[in-house]
């Protein structure tokens, strides 16, 4: 057994000048003076600019004779690079420290135990990079982790609190005398342990001594174990260095000699459950124990003759394995055998290395005994203490569930990229331990992007039809080989299941949902689906060769089975048993088959690209081949996937090469229409929706994207893509034929259960800027930019499947403005353009708009705001350019008359708003001004007091509640200036809104007068509970919006928020969390393993999310 342990060079001085120097220099950096550190540690603080400049040529020329320590200095100059590094995702945190993980890894920087951090500290959750590092080694983002990953991110998360100048505080140290093997020669040093407040539970190598350390598996091994038999296990955070003599570091430790000593320092160093940490005798500083661990036994280890020098150098009494003894005495120096002593377990060591009576005890229980004597006479002072300590534990529970809440919620948000169905059960489960500000934000986010029911099978590489009448049932089956009939509307629900031997490689159903096919390596089992409650096994069909794909055709009596020959082989199932048919030719194996709606068309591809369609119109005569297409040349272009649309005029292509290949069918001619591309790599399954007016593509890139084909052609491509994120390859597609589902499988083998549409509504080829609602919230119009010729107008009666009603189109020769208004009883609609003209829409029919009269000019130049009043007879008109806002009587049939204008001056108007009384027009100004205007009469409408000294700059958005009783506006300060206006004449200014950090754009109230929502520039939406007026709290902090927000409004009486921005869609969010846990809840989906819960959650208890 080899063990080496080293600190100091001691040949420095016999190397030529120039590499002395560069010597002294490595030993400055990761010597006892741990100058890199420093380093790090200023630069951090520096910024980004000084963390790039790190490790400059000199320190690179002084640690490249150590490879260890110069890939120590890299690694870690990765970690201060990501420190300072401004809007850092988790996707970059992982890229930026990769090189840590693996070097930490290979030096045995290794954490034992390592569970989440006691988060009392508010670091986890503040918006920094530090913040985000450190959740992304806490609980991940789902995605793909480094080698090494689970045993050094408690060391990696450490050191970037030492390089972030945010140490943990030290409650506790312990050390112990230790013998180590330097150069062949043995010597002493001291073992240092710190136990730290709040740090991630485990025992980590300390990062303000160690980084340069080079440790073996077995020292890891052997500190593991001394871990595991101390009482820090799920509970402590625990560092440790090694220090020889002259304070240095010892950076080369091997073998597992070390162990019994770290289990003596631990049990020195943390509390005993009824002494805590009182011993009445103290560790001997000079005893030192030299023996490995199994379990609680000591064992042997090496190089005893050179450590026992050592020892009787410095006068130590060392405690070996009572195995050893006597071995051990008879090799040590002579008069020195007696100071060698025996322990057979860990208990007994500790024994040996007690030997002082402990004075601080004694003296505690002196002043312990007195505290009695003083407490005995003052009874109800020591109730009222107890009383005082039972709720300052309260308070302190209720602290670290607040932060662990906070925390979750925000690993929650990192989780959303890559696994949304987890990140919502996260964000759940940090709503349930305490409904904070996150935690209410992170699971309402979870319903603005798209967000899968999941149904988790535990079988791997798993594929999965749906029932294509009613939608009622999925089925699948993965490597397990249990074929599973689950419920689409409970999804976790199993209506049947039965096994079959052999793993599938993929599975059809008829069009009538009554047969299904199973297709396995070399055959295929056809079952009967009994009322989607029973699987009924009907045949066995011996296959020739290894089944790639099934379909069913000719009527659905024929089953169709690809496969690796190359061949198509046929049966007809109608008959009993099954009749073989005359199989059909293909030019390559891994043959791909599907067929047309009518079954009387089959389509197939090959391991080559060729693509074929065969006239199957009559099932009783063998099929003909109508056309066959071959691959391009040098293409990789082999078919995974085939599909073709509901009235059989295209079908799609997945293979290999990375995209969707659609092709139109022209005069029974395949005719390439177009590439869908944006995958990173193969495609496995392709699926048009029942419509036809989607397609999906699963994909080895772990994506689903969902494109919408109304509008595809020659010449015009299909919008930009849906994309739905997936942990884990996406092996099959399909929707149900209602097209509100779309379910993917994968091998992870989990089904998941997609919304469709889902909350992100494509809006606009543009900018979408402005948003109205009608009085019900049923019914939304959105203003769009100059190169959207149309005003789009939607119906939200079913949030789940919004949809638009004909669009309203801007005449010739006019551009939209982005300036729309909508009256509140849903009958008339105004679109603003850049010519400040405007065109009214009658709209009380939304099926069948009509343009009433002819677009008038309203303003000057570009229309910026308009508004109705309550009654819709007026419309308020403001110009971006010219101060006047002018106001029209829109009751006449034809072209509306100005009837009024209000001067807005010196500053220009930027948003107008009416009370619901109809008799006060608020206008918000660019020069720090909201106009105040009593138009109860709109021919003569008549000026009251303003509010000024909003904030020193532009007011851009204002809105008046429901009731009448309050005003909002929004602030290029970024505050929202709440005031009372129950008295017109007399507003009263109430508690100004902060938190976002840029312009806000918009604000709204909710219908119920109880919330205030506020969309900034620069990303999010942010939500005040306004309850009680007078001290108004923010509810939530929305930022599934990537980009700025426009507009954001309720609707449905406040149930759902939209937004809208630059990105061209429309955003739909719940508002109610109470309601989105219950929908979860009794939606079926599968609820957190106790596997998930351990890896994200590991220091809360395991709980059921639902009741």
């Amino acid at each position: 057994m080899t063990e080496n342990h080293s600190g100091e060079d001691f040949f420095a001085d016999r190397r030529p000048p120039v590499q002395a120097e560069r010597q002294q220099r490595r030993v400055e950096l990761t010597g006892k003076e741990q100058q890199w550190l420093e380093i790090c540690r200023n630069a951090v603080l520096a910024g980004p600019e000084a963390t790039a400049q790190l490790l400059s040529a000199d320190d690179n020329a002084a640690l490249r004779d150590n490879p260890t320590h110069l890939s120590a200095a890299r690694a870690s100059k990765a970690l201060a690079v990501a420190l300072t590094t401004q809007d850092l995702s988790c996707a970059d945190v992982a890229a930026a420290i990769q090189p840590l993980i693996e070097h930490a890894d290979r030096a045995g920087l290794v954490s034992t135990d390592l569970q989440l951090i006691d988060p009392r500290l508010p670091l986890v959750t503040e918006a920094e990079p530090l913040s985000t590092i450190i959740r992304y080694l806490l609980v991940g983002d789902g995605g793909k982790r480094a080698r090494g990953f689970e045993r050094v991110r408690g060391f990696t998360l450490l050191l970037a609190l030492e390089f972030a100048g945010r140490p943990l505080k030290t409650r506790h140290h312990a050390q112990t005398t230790v013998l180590v093997e330097v150069g062949g020669c043995g010597k002493t040093a001291t073992l240092h342990l710190r136990h730290l407040a709040d740090g991630p539970v485990g025992l980590h190598p300390d990062p303000a001594t160690m980084l340069f350390l080079e440790a073996d598996q077995e020292l890891v091994d052997s500190f593991a174990q001394a871990w595991r038999c101390s009482r820090g296990v799920g509970k402590a955070c625990v560092v440790w260095s090694v220090i020889q003599d002259h304070g240095v570091p010892a950076t080369i430790l091997r073998g597992p000699s070390m162990g019994a000593a770290m289990a003596v320092c631990l049990d020195d160093l943390l509390p005993r459950p009824r002494t805590g940490r009182w011993r009445w005798r103290e560790l001997d500083p000079h005893s030192s124990v030299t023996a490995g661990l199994d379990g609680l036994a000591l064992t042997r280890v090496g190089y005893y003759g050179e450590k026992l020098k050592a020892a009787q150098a410095a006068a130590l009494r060392v405690i070996v394995a009572k195995s050893e003894l006597d071995r051990v005495r008879d090799i040590a120096p002579a008069g020195f055998g007696e100071s060698v002593r025996g322990a057979a377990t860990v208990p007994e060591a500790i024994k040996c290395t007690r030997r002082n009576y402990n004075r601080h005890a004694f003296g505690m229980a002196l002043l312990a005994f007195g505290l009695v004597v003083v407490v005995t006479v003052g009874g109800a002072a020591l109730v009222n203490a107890r009383l005082d300590a039972q709720a300052a534990e309260q308070e302190a529970q209720r602290t670290r569930t607040e932060s662990h809440s906070r925390l979750i919620a925000s690993a929650a948000s990192d989780f959303r990229p890559t696994d949304p169905a987890v990140a919502q059960l996260m964000a759940l489960a940090a709503y349930r331990l305490d409904p904070t500000v996150k935690a209410r934000s992170a699971l309402l986010d979870s319903t603005a992007v798209p967000t899968p029911g999941r149904f988790i099978t535990g079988a791997a590489e798993t594929v999965a039809v749906v029932d294509p009448v009613a939608g009622r049932w999925v089925c699948s089956i993965g490597g397990d080989g249990v074929l599973r009939l689950s419920s689409t509307s409970h999804y976790s629900t199993v209506l049947a299941q039965r096994t079959v031997s052999g793993r599938a490689t993929a599975l059809a159903v008829d069009r009538t949902g009554s047969t299904l096919a199973v297709a396995l390596a070399g055959a295929v089992h056809v079952m009967d689906i009994v009322d989607g409650q029973q699987l009924r096994p009907r045949a066995e069909i011996a296959v020739d060769g290894v089944v790639r794909s099934v379909a069913f055709g000719g009527r659905g009596t024929h089953l169709v089975v690809g496969t690796d020959r190359q061949e198509i082989q046929r049966w007809d199932i109608g008959a009993t048993p099954p009749r073989v048919l005359a199989p059909l030719r293909a030019t390559s194996g891994d043959v791909i088959v599907t067929f047309n709606a009518a079954g009387d068309l089959l389509v197939t591809g090959d391991a080559q690209g060729e693509l074929r369609l065969w006239d199957y119109t009559d099932p009783q005569t063998e099929p003909a081949l109508r056309v066959s297409h071959p691959a391009d040349s040098g293409t990789e272009a082999q078919v995974h996937a085939l599909a073709v649309s509901p009235d059989g005029t295209t079908f799609a292509v997945g293979g290999r090469n990375d995209r969707v290949a659609l092709w139109r069918i022209s005069a029974g001619e395949p005719r390439w229409l177009r590439d869908l591309t944006g995958f990173r790599s193969y495609v496995n399954d392709v699926s048009f929706s029942a419509d036809g007016r989607s397609l999906a593509a699963g994909s080895s890139d772990n994506t689903t994207r969902v494109w919408n084909l109304t509008t595809v052609s020659d010449s015009v491509a299909p919008p930009e893509p849906a994309v739905l994120p997936d942990p884990a390859i996406v092996s099959s597609v399909e929707f149900t034929p209602d097209g509100r589902t779309l379910v993917t499988a994968g091998t992870d083998g989990v089904l998941r259960f997609w919304p469709r549409p889902g909350p992100i509504l494509p809006a606009s080829t543009t900018v979408v800027f402005q948003t109205w609602w009608d009085r019900a919230g049923t019914r939304m119009l959105s203003g769009t930019g100059a190169s959207d010729p149309t005003t789009h107008h939607w119906d939200f009666t079913d949030p789940a499947a919004p949809r638009q009603f004909p669009g309203l189109p801007t005449p010739d020769g006019l551009r939209n403005s982005g300036a729309a208004a909508f009256s509140l009883d849903g009958r008339l609609a105004a679109v603003g353009t850049t010519t400040g003209h405007v065109h009214l829409w009658d709209v009380g029919v939304p099926e069948s708009p009509r343009r009433r009269g002819a677009p008038f000019a309203a303003v000057e130049k570009i229309v910026a705001a308009m508004t109705f009043d309550p009654s819709g007879s007026v419309l308020a008109v403001a110009s971006q350019d010219h101060d006047i806002v002018t106001l029209w009587d829109v009751t006449g049939p034809d072209t509306p008359v100005r009837i009024g204008d209000i001067d807005s001056g010196p500053g220009l108007p930027t948003m107008l708003a009416y009370a619901p009384q109809g008799d006060l027009l608020a206008i918000a100004t660019s020069d720090d001004r909201v106009l105040l205007w009593d138009v109860t009469d709109p021919r003569h409408p008549r000026p009251r007091p303003p509010l000024t000294d909003l904030g020193g700059r532009d007011v851009l958005s204002v809105a008046i509640s429901r009731d009448g009783r309050l005003l909002a506006a929004g602030d290029a300060d970024h505050s929202v200036h709440l005031v009372d206006i129950t008295d017109r004449d007399r507003p009263r200014m109430l508690p100004t809104l902060r938190g976002p950090a840029d312009d806000l754009l918009t604000v709204n109230f909710s219908p119920a007068t109880d919330r205030v929502v506020a969309g900034g520039s620069n990303g999010g939406a942010w939500v005040w509970n306004i309850e009680n007026i007078d001290a108004p709290a923010l509810y939530a902090e929305l930022r599934a919006y990537n980009g700025r927000v426009n507009d954001a409004g309720y609707g449905l009486g406040g149930r759902i928020l939209v937004g809208a921005g630059p990105d061209k869609v429309l955003r739909i969010w719940a508002t109610d969390p109470e309601s989105v846990a219950a929908a979860l809840c009794s939606s079926g989906t599968s609820q957190l393993t106790h596997e998930e819960w351990e890896r994200y959650l590991a220091t809360i208890p395991y709980q059921g999310l639902c009741p």
